[in-house]
């Protein structure tokens, strides 16, 4: 496997290293209601299998899966290549990658996939379940107004200066 610094965009400036988040419904649950978010509404729970019969399980209205699962050589290989053509079309393209309206950061904090992956979901909700969901002056609210329209790698540095998602 490579380093972390290898697989990330633009080491940091400083190597920040998080405890991990379980992968655990009611911790995540915990962890986004601090953060701001209505789980009255919305919340995490466990996906056992996503074999046909286990996904009746899942609660109706689902809007968002995040996997966890062991990265293998060969999915590196391919997000390196996968990185190498991006950056390659889109130095000889105009942007237009399609990604104007997805919500989406670079994880280059050690440990942080989980909060990465709760970022990712709860930054790609519609307008109106941000607006039922997201309370206003929170964590969330905050720091999804201030990345915006921000690049993937402005919106990491946003988060690895910002200490209060740590605490």
């Amino acid at each position: 496997m490579s380093t972390e610094a290898e697989t990330n965009d633009k080491t940091p400036s400083k190597s920040k290293r998080w405890f991990p988040l379980e992968s655990n419904p009611d911790a995540l649950n915990h962890y986004i209601s601090k953060l701001g978010f209505n789980t009255s509404l919305y919340s995490f729970v466990d996906v056992y299998s996503t074999d046909e019969e286990y996904l009746s399980f899942i609660p109706s209205g689902c809007v968002g899966i995040i996997m966890l699962y062991p990265l293998t050589e060969v999915q590196e290989e391919y997000r390196k290549k996968e990185a190498q053509d991006m950056s390659a079309s889109s130095s000889s393209s105009s942007g237009g990658d399609g990604m104007d309206d997805v919500w989406f950061t670079k994880q280059r904090i050690g440990n942080a996939c989980g909060t990465i992956g709760i970022l990712h979901s709860l930054g790609n909700l519609s307008k109106t379940m941000t607006e039922i969901t997201i309370q206003p002056d929170s964590w969330l609210q905050e720091f999804y107004a201030k990345t915006g329209k921000s690049s993937p790698i402005e919106k990491a540095e946003i988060l690895e200066s910002n200490d209060e998602i740590e605490k």
